[in-house]
């Protein structure tokens, strides 16, 4: 089976996940013990299978302006 180290701004947030879900500006996560894991705020930029990593980026959320 294939586990992925997910990497955020270059630093490793999560490994041995088996299991990855994009969901608006969030990420859902599972690791192989069933463990799971929510990042808000992030986006999915890039799977490698070859290396075993799943990158992500942060998003920027909409904020209403006040007035406009």
């Amino acid at each position: 089976m294939c586990e992925f180290n997910v990497l955020l701004e270059g630093e490793v947030v999560f490994r041995e996940v088996i299991y990855a879900k994009a969901e608006e500006n969030k990420v859902v996560l599972k690791d192989v013990l069933g463990v799971s894991k929510v990042l808000k705020g992030c986006r999915i930029v890039e799977i490698d299978v070859g290396s075993e990593r799943l990158v992500l980026s942060r998003v920027e959320l909409d904020t209403p302006s006040a007035g406009f």
